[in-house]
């Protein structure tokens, strides 16, 4: 699927309407880097990986108890993991509301990226892997450990192989998973066994590249 510019522009318009000015930034930065993400990899869908980057954050402003009708009112199955962390919620509301009201950027890729943004899935694609690590490196993030990633993104691209940028690509979101894991113990929070597969697959996805 391909998206002119000016529908991606239409929609960025729509969907600064619906969050924050300091959501909007964050998620003007998660395009930015997702598309770097997506030149240096390789992936041909860049109006697609555009599209997942400007909806992924697109109801991480409704109040929980919102979210949790809207997951009630379109009966979608929801682990009660999942639904026990409030800061990931917006993962499961989102592909819900791109169905709804931004039906032609509702694609496959679109809503499995949206869908996998927070936690991570040991079997998300690529694509998947691009929105979820461009969520953590974007620029705006100013936390120790987004920029000791995004730093190390920056510092490593290859220019010649894309083969070897996925793999960096791969490391980074290990890196990024870490990082959140460590800080969910330190605060004593509940780690999702979704995440940890996803560090798991991904580890062995580095470990035999080569």
């Amino acid at each position: 699927m391909m998206f002119t510019e000016e529908e991606l522009s239409e929609l960025k318009a729509s969907v600064s309407r619906r969050i924050s000015q300091k959501r909007f930034l964050h998620t003007l930065g998660v395009l930015e880097a997702a598309l770097y993400l997506a030149d240096i990899s390789g992936i041909a869908s860049k109006s697609e990986i555009a599209a997942a980057a400007i909806l992924h954050d697109v109801t991480k402003e409704i109040s929980y108890d919102e979210q949790l009708n809207l997951i009630r009112s379109f009966n979608l199955k929801a682990d009660k993991e999942d639904l026990a962390v409030r800061e990931v919620i917006h993962s499961l509301t989102a592909p819900i509301i791109i169905e709804r009201d931004f039906p032609i950027f509702a694609t496959e890729k679109v809503i499995s990226a949206v869908k996998n943004h927070t936690l991570g899935s040991p079997d998300m694609s690529l694509f998947d892997e691009i929105i979820f690590l461009a969520d953590f490196i974007e620029p705006n993030r100013k936390y120790d450990a987004c920029r000791e990633v995004r730093e190390f993104v920056y510092k490593n691209t290859s220019g010649d192989s894309k083969e070897a940028n996925v793999n960096l690509i791969h490391k980074a979101s290990v890196m990024a998973i870490d990082s959140t894991v460590n800080n969910l113990i330190l605060n004593k929070k509940i780690i999702s066994a979704k995440t940890v597969l996803t560090r798991n697959v991904l580890l062995d996805k580095i470990n035999n590249v080569f």
